[in-house]
């Protein structure tokens, strides 16, 4: 908890701040497709469709005062428009067994990531909410907004904590808390056969936009070669007695990295936005790499 916390309390505001300016025109609704996004009846905004009206304010445009609206209620009042950007969105953090392993590195960078990525969404009015899963749904805050809803989620995060052992990555579980329309930031280390392709698929099913942040350990396959192992599997709770023999270290790396070239040549293709970064990487580096990516796709 003690590490969770002060992770947490590395991400400066003012530097979120800063990456936020660059992140508001990506985040603004329609980053990857024109799926999930509609009239928000909570908040008003700048679209073409009145929403209802409300009392003249200092300041506010007068070509959206309502003559024939004030003439009738004896006082200035303007128009208010449908938010046709604002969407919902769920941060999916994986909490899985793995995401502890082989240190605790890859989870502490994916709780910074996931609070970064809930204050760029809030600062753009969205509504967001977080999920977090492993073997099944563990957890679920529904999305809301404004800064209340920051201090919950980064208190939810504080809490939060891989599992021990067992749990295996269901990311398609996920897809029945966030419903349809809803839009998605996948944070995990994708540590799954398929790189939970199926789980990425069923959530862009849902009509919104998905976007996956890999976090993998710079030292995931950290082991000498040429001796006499038990391992288990953290998530199955499986073991195996193995004598590693030279170019197993090697071969073991090349299947994660196959997983990570499989995502990146599948995700674009489904209109996924896709990022791999490992505990390499500081936060917020790994943050700026993602909106590269979302930018090079609107240019």
């Amino acid at each position: 908890m003690r590490e969770v916390a002060d992770a947490l309390a590395e991400l400066n505001e003012a530097q979120l701040a800063r990456i936020g300016r660059l992140a508001d025109p990506l985040l603004s609704g329609h980053p990857m497709s024109q799926h999930g996004h509609y009239r928000h009846r909570a908040r008003s905004g700048t679209g073409l469709e009145i929403l209802d009206y409300r009392e003249y304010a200092p300041g506010d445009d007068f070509r959206r005062v309502d003559w024939r609206q004030s003439a009738r209620l004896t006082q200035p009042h303007v128009r208010r428009y449908y938010d046709e950007t604002a969407c919902d969105w769920f941060v999916c953090l994986d909490r899985s067994a793995s995401m502890a392993l082989p240190d605790n590195a890859k989870w502490l960078l994916a709780v910074q990531l996931a609070a970064t990525v809930v204050y760029l969404l809030l600062r753009r009015r969205h509504r967001v909410g977080l999920v977090t899963f492993s073997e099944d749904i563990d957890a679920v805050r529904p999305p809301g907004g404004g800064r209340n809803q920051f201090g919950e989620l980064l208190s939810l995060l504080r809490v939060s904590a891989p599992r021990e052992s067992g749990g295996a990555s269901r990311l398609d579980a996920c897809a029945a808390a966030v419903g349809k329309r809803c839009s998605v930031f996948v944070i995990s280390d994708l540590l799954a056969e398929d790189g939970m392709v199926r789980g990425l698929e069923r959530l862009a099913l849902l009509g919104g936009d998905v976007h996956v942040l890999q976090v993998r350990s710079a030292v995931e396959c950290a082991l000498p070669e040429n001796g006499k192992y038990l391992l288990q599997d953290a998530e199955t709770g499986e073991q195996l007695a193995v004598d590693l023999m030279p170019g197993a270290v090697a071969r073991a790396t090349q299947r994660l990295d196959a997983i990570s070239r499989t995502l990146a040549a599948i995700c674009p293709r489904r209109g996924i936005a896709y990022t791999p970064c490992t505990t390499a990487w500081s936060w917020h580096e790994a943050i700026v790499e993602h909106l590269k990516k979302l930018h090079r796709v609107h240019a």
